[in-house]
């Protein structure tokens, strides 16, 4: 881990959850892997002091921990990519409310506030989050048995709810299981499981030392069967991860009315999507909304879930990739192609796999999701108007006497009788009906390349009956979006592949060369702005041609050797280039040495990302410098008896410093914001 990435973590975690909880996890961060005595030490923090803060940690899944089987000596290491997830938090509950709502955005923001938590906690959470408590009456209301809230209440004591209350808490309780189906069937919730709090290394030992236990181990020695043992460790490290294995899952109920009772445990447990087309549902769930004793989605009390940072990350990757589309296409276009990427996230739980068996380019495309145009049609609003983003040109206006392309010709039949013909001559042969220029008069068009939203669009199968209009509609609604597909299709970006033909067209996207592509493009973006114009075309041709020399480099770029020196001596300078040197003999001679250029991608990708962290953590730290100025103005403006009434409670200049400070803390944070997606193009996506 480097240094920025370090200090960029260690102010994430100082910011949200105070000191103690950073130092902590700064000492985890730089002397790595530590028991409790050895942590102690290094941080020089009494242990009860440590146990508090490692509490914190370790709910918000900062801290991984693992407790040895032989000493029985717990372990604590920090992960870092959980620590960077939390400049992501804003983002996260921005995508829930944006797909499943605002209830879905409070959920989500409580689950990310306590890291993870059990179903009856996080009902509490969500009513108080939306005004309510159990009895349905206000967050703000007295409460039953003479409590009070604050000092300055006073100690009302109120009867029982009526039961309207009771029934709007019931109503408040079943939303929120609702909601959580939804975002557990779409995989951004998950069920929380030990394994996951525990390191990678400790898991594929555990499943390792379980393999050996269980006989699996055989006799025979070698590469060979030390890469089947591997393997099946895999495999059975990723049933635990996915949850398909039996003593790793914990039970969840079965869907139950409101006003029953719990039910006991070892019922029907629930399969969240990980790697399945379509939302796993159970099948006794109501997505209405039920009257009165109907069965809803009630879950088990102490079942216990969290936030899934990488199916978030998937949506993110989503996301970018609607925008690349819309900047370079249409926002129609853009809009299928959102639609696209939505039906494939069902079946995609995370950007990258390291449990999965690597495999070339073409094998995994092979074995990658598709989706087919009729799917899609299906899924796309009927109000979105497809047609008026692309343009078109009637038959009789467009000339294809240069065209390139195979044409089906008219030919004119020759009836037997008026025929005059010569040795075995067939009857039923033809020949082409010309003009006197050697043109041929009509060109007949193929049917399966009609276009339905042309004048002589004709197709027998619809011609007549009471449900014309609707069939040539959805054929032409299917011709629309095929025509925005292959828009996607085309060169250089290749945002979507053609798999078949089979409904209308069965579509996939290659995101790992997609991915490679955007990375070239942010990495060449960058050099453009640093090292001009002749910086960018000295990197793409390297790119393309691989190492070469300074004469083959000017000779390629059309530009003199002395006016390319300088810029590559900047761009080595900085890291962007590499040089390699090829001696023509032993003597390793400089003049008997040939010096040749080249981009190493990962190494670039790599110093950009360290420089980013940086440049984040400087942001964060210009952030709290700023705030730290007009504490006690915020402190001021934050109260209760302030908030909406600042024209009145603060002065011209107080309020002149708090827009300031607003508008800073906007720019510093949209910043960020852009950072963070050049993070997740660079190593995420």
């Amino acid at each position: 881990m480097s240094h920025h990435a370090e200090e960029l973590c260690t102010l994430l975690v100082n910011d949200i959850y105070g000191e103690l909880s950073s130092r902590v996890f700064k000492v985890l961060l730089r002397q790595g892997r530590l028991a409790l005595p050895a942590l102690a030490q290094h941080s020089k923090l009494p242990i009860r002091q440590l146990k508090h803060g490692l509490a914190v940690l370790i709910q918000q899944h900062l801290v991984l921990h693992y407790t040895s089987h032989n000493d029985e000596n717990t372990h604590y290491e920090a992960d870092w990519q959980s620590a960077y997830t939390m400049v992501r938090y804003g983002k996260i509950i921005e995508l829930m409310q944006q797909r499943f709502g605002d209830d879905a955005g409070k959920l989500v923001s409580n689950l990310l506030l306590q890291g993870h938590a059990r179903i009856e906690d996080l009902a509490k959470a969500y009513m108080e989050a939306t005004g309510r408590n159990r009895h349905g009456s206000s967050a703000d209301a007295p409460t039953t048995n003479g409590e009070t809230h604050g000092s300055n209440a006073t100690a009302e004591t109120v009867d029982s709810p009526a039961p309207v209350q009771g029934k709007l808490a019931s109503t408040v309780t079943s939303d929120m299981h609702r909601t959580l189906l939804k975002l557990l069937n779409a995989g951004f919730v998950k069920e929380v499981q030990e394994i996951q709090f525990h390191s990678f290394a400790d898991n594929y030992n555990t499943a390792a030392q379980e393999l050996r236990r269980a006989g699996l181990v055989g006799g025979t020695k070698g590469t060979k069967a030390d890469l089947a043992f591997q393997e099946e460790a895999r495999v059975k490290l990723k049933r635990w991860r996915d949850g398909d294995d039996e003593d790793q899952l914990n039970d969840i109920s079965r869907p139950r009315s409101v006003d029953s009772p719990a039910p006991s445990r070892g019922t029907k447990r629930l399969k969240t999507n990980r790697n399945s087309w379509a939302p796993k549902d159970h099948d006794d769930v109501d997505y209405q909304y039920a009257e009165a004793g109907d069965a809803v989605p009630i879950f088990s009390d102490n079942l216990v879930v969290g936030v899934n940072a990488e199916k978030c990350k998937v949506a993110f990757r989503s996301r970018h990739l609607v925008t690349v589309a819309e900047q370079q296409i249409g926002t129609m276009t853009a809009k299928v192609y959102s639609e696209l990427l939505r039906l494939l996230e069902m079946r995609i739980p995370r950007c990258h796999d390291p449990l999965e068996t690597p495999i070339d380019d073409e094998d995994q495309l092979a074995q990658a999701p598709t989706v087919s145009t009729l799917v899609l049609s299906d899924s796309i609003d009927p109000s979105i108007t497809l047609d008026s983003a692309i343009g078109k040109a009637t038959t009789a206006v467009i000339d294809t006497a240069d065209l390139d392309v195979p044409r089906k010709r008219k030919r004119k039949r020759i009836k037997h009788e008026e025929a005059t013909v010569d040795g075995n001559a067939s009857s039923d042969e033809e020949e082409e009906a010309q003009d006197m220029n050697g043109n041929i008069p009509e060109v007949i068009p193929d049917p399966e390349s009609e276009d339905p939203g042309s004048e002589d669009y004709d197709d027998e199968e619809i011609s007549t009956g009471p449900g014309t209009s609707l069939l040539q509609s959805r054929r032409k609604r299917l011709h629309d979006i095929r025509q925005h597909l292959r828009l996607l299709s085309e060169p250089p970006l290749e945002l979507v592949t053609l798999m078949s033909n089979k409904s209308h067209g069965e579509w996939t996207v290659d995101f790992r060369t997609l991915t490679a592509t955007l990375k070239r493009t942010a990495l060449e973006n960058i050099i453009h702005t640093r090292f001009g114009l002749l910086g960018l075309r000295l990197t793409r041709i390297l790119l393309d041609k691989g190492k070469l020399d300074e004469k083959q480099l000017g000779n390629m770029s059309l530009t003199k050797q002395k006016d390319i020196r300088a810029t590559v001596g900047a761009m080595h300078s900085a890291g962007f280039l590499a040089l390699q040197e090829v001696p023509k003999d032993n003597s390793r001679a400089p003049s008997r040495t040939i010096y040749l250029w080249y981009v190493d991608v990962a190494r670039v990708a790599k110093l950009v990302l360290e420089e980013t962290y940086k440049t984040m953590a400087r942001l964060l730290q210009r952030a709290a410098s700023e705030r730290e100025a007009i504490r006690g103005l915020l402190e001021k403006a934050e109260r209760t008896d302030v908030v909406g009434k600042e024209e009145i409670y603060l002065s011209n200049g107080e309020r002149e410093a708090l827009r300031g400070w607003r508008d800073k803390e906007e720019r510093l944070f949209g910043e960020l914001g852009r950072l963070d997606e050049l993070v997740g193009v660079l190593r995420d996506y």
